[in-house]
């Protein structure tokens, strides 16, 4: 990103789509395939019932939101839906 910033190498190239079609989704499971599972769930256990609280307060507040603004905002089910997924999930959702 920062060669292709400074102009070093091109912003877009058909070597980018084989990069993110083949090779991207092949590192993720070799990254994990090293990872301490056991070790990862024991030192976030806290963090994912503060994650899990979270979320189930995101969607509680969504709904209420809904219910009470329904009539007067269109697509609010759309928007609803997009701003859970994002507030949870982040911007990929």
């Amino acid at each position: 990103m920062i060669l292709s910033n400074f102009k070093v190498i091109p912003t877009s190239a058909p070597v980018y789509d084989t990069v993110w079609d083949y090779i991207v989704p092949l590192s993720i499971p070799l990254l994990l395939f090293s990872s301490n599972i056991l070790k990862i769930w024991k030192e976030s256990r806290r963090l994912l019932f503060i994650f899990l609280i979270a979320s189930v307060g995101t969607m509680i507040g969504t709904t209420v939101a809904f219910i009470i603004l329904n009539h007067s905002v269109p697509y609010l089910s759309k928007i609803g839906a997009m701003m859970t997924g994002s507030y949870i999930g982040g911007g990929v959702n």
